[in-house]
């Protein structure tokens, strides 16, 4: 009988220690579980931080080029007299411009070897913005001022940093694919726009693609 009671004393004793470590163990589970929660939305936040960050980034860079246009589509043999062709532009389509209105132009490389792409800088937003609307309207090619040679079309359109290039590129594949009218770019924006009198959305990531419905 003592060995009975002992056996059963020892088994209490057992059972006791097991549950004690059982609560310990839950506890240590329960802590980790609120550390793994801290932790996942620590980096939640850091995500964000980075995202608006990033944001900011690209917002600023497109910015600084707000005084810029981009010409396409003139000969490669151009590409190092760039505010000559701005100038030849500015005569063609009646924009009064002379050298002291451009702050910098300057060819960039271009995936067509054939082309010059061309980067000019205007001293105002107002004279840059003129000539913009100005070279669109025309709708100009090569002959327009006075290139020989096969007849090309010139393109001027805003500067646009890499990433809204991207992003533009996207909106109108987008554009296609749900037979909506019009996506075009001001001041840097990207807009876009079903129908005449529907409401314009504005671009700023991929994501806002999902608005094209």
């Amino acid at each position: 009988m003592n060995q009975s009671i002992t056996f059963c004393s020892s088994t209490a004793d057992d059972f006791k220690s097991a549950l004690a470590e059982l609560k310990t163990l839950t506890a240590e589970v329960k802590r980790t579980r609120e550390d793994c929660a801290i932790l996942r939305q620590e980096n939640k936040d850091l995500t964000e931080r980075l995202d608006k960050a990033e944001s900011k980034i690209l917002e600023l860079e497109q910015y600084s080029r707000l005084n810029n246009v981009e010409i396409k589509g003139l000969p490669l043999t151009v590409k190092d007299r760039a505010a000559e062709m701005a100038l030849r532009i500015a005569q063609t389509i009646k924009i009064p411009l002379d050298l002291a209105d451009i702050d910098i132009a300057h060819s960039v490389k271009t995936k067509n070897s054939n082309d010059a792409n061309l980067i000019i800088r205007f001293t105002t937003r107002t004279k840059r913005n003129h000539f913009l609307e100005a070279a669109k309207k025309a709708n100009l090619s090569t002959s327009d001022i006075d290139f020989t040679g096969p007849k090309q079309r010139i393109y001027v359109n805003e500067h646009l940093t890499p990433h809204n290039k991207r992003l533009l590129g996207a909106a109108i594949g987008k554009k296609r694919e749900m037979s909506w009218k019009y996506v075009w770019t001001k001041n840097g924006s990207i807009l876009a726009r079903k129908t005449e009198t529907s409401d314009v959305i504005r671009i700023n990531c991929q994501a806002d693609l999902s608005r094209m419905t």
